[in-house]
Formats: structure tokens, C-alpha cells, sequence
């Protein structure tokens, strides 16, 4: 038996509202694990799945599914997308807020895994990739790799940090040796 779109959306929903309101993007490995946890005990999203699947299909379910894309689907990429009520910034709000008012995203442009895209400013045009800070080593990674393979377009690589969860100054720092050496610019984005 397979759930149906309706009560599928119904749980994605709740788990990405409880998401937001946790700050998931920034919890620590430990604190996930307690929530997967609790999510499957909870009659309204664990209880519900496990009409359909045992309760450790459930949290694989839950893991693997929603919440793996959960960071893409707030800034409107994904199967998921469609579940986030309130998305904190879509991608020219992003970009505006790490490099100035002038700067146009091209959404037709946007891949994934880093997220990035290209963004211009008059004749000047970047690829503009981002994520949270904990994940920066897959944005410089996606850059070297690009340059690698004979890509000669600048990279921006937008780190992403929360009022709850700022960027810890130390790291910060760190980005910026890590930008000097691979030859690309760091800018860092709190409460997104």
C-alpha cells in the first residue's frame, strides 16, 4: 500500500514546519537522530506512515525522503518545494542580500548539488552557489571541479548561517584562506 499525495503532503508539510521552527538546517547530527525519533512516535507523522510501513521503513521514509531535500525546497528547488509555507529567501533575495541590490539570479540557470546558478550585474556575471556554513567544502568543491574542467567563470561561494546559529568568526576566517587559495570569492549570509 502507498500513501496518498494528499496525506503524503499533509506529513511533509508538518515536518517542514517543525523543521523551520527547530532550525534543522543547523542542528547538530545528534539532535536529528532525537528528532527522526520522535518524529516516528508522533501519532500525526510516525503514526500515519506506519499504516502504510513499519516504523523503521518510516524513519528511512522521513531521513531519505523530505528532509534529505529540505534544504533545496526552501529556496524553491525540488519535488518538495511545493511544502514549504513560508520560504526564508528565494534565490534573488539571496543574492541581493550577499552581494548588493544590482544583482539579477537566473533562475534558468540553477542546478544542484551545490545549489548555484548564474547572476549578473550588468555585463558582469558570477556563478553564485550556496549553503550552509557547515557544508562550504561541497561549494569549494564544485568550483575546483568547474575550473578544472576549463570553466573560467568566477565563483561566488555564499556560505549561509541563522540568527540562532551564526557563523562562528573562526570559521569564517577559515573560508576566506580556503577562497584565497582556490581563487574565488567568499561572502557569508546570516538569518536566511
Amino acid at each position: 500500500m502507498t500513501i496518498n499525495q494528499r496525506l503524503q503532503g499533509k506529513i511533509v508539510r508538518r515536518l517542514f514546519q517543525e523543521a523551520e521552527e527547530i532550525d534543522w538546517i543547523y542542528l547538530p547530527d545528534q539532535r536529528r537522530t532525537e528528532t527522526y525519533n520522535q518524529w516516528v512516535q508522533n501519532p500525526e507523522i510516525g503514526g500515519r506512515l506506519t499504516e502504510f510501513m513499519p516504523a523503521e521503513q518510516a524513519r528511512v521514509w522521513i531521513k531519505d525522503g523530505p528532509m534529505k531535500e529540505f534544504a533545496r525546497a526552501r529556496f524553491g528547488v525540488g519535488t518538495y518545494a511545493q511544502y514549504i509555507s513560508n520560504p526564508t529567501a528565494g534565490a534573488n533575495q539571496l543574492v541581493r542580500s550577499a552581494l548588493g541590490e544590482d544583482w539579477e539570479a537566473d533562475i534558468e540557470t540553477r542546478k544542484i548539488k551545490p545549489l548555484r546558478l548564474r547572476v549578473y550585474k550588468g555585463e558582469e556575471e558570477v556563478v553564485f552557489t550556496w549553503a550552509p556554513f557547515k557544508d562550504f567544502k561541497h561549494l569549494v568543491w564544485a568550483a575546483i571541479k568547474a575550473k578544472a574542467e576549463g570553466n573560467e567563470m568566477p565563483w561566488v561561494l555564499c556560505a549561509l548561517g541563522s540568527f540562532e546559529n551564526p557563523i562562528p568568526e573562526d570559521m569564517k576566517a577559515f573560508h576566506r584562506r580556503v577562497a584565497q587559495q582556490c581563487q574565488v570569492r567568499v561572502v557569508h549570509v546570516e538569518g536566511v
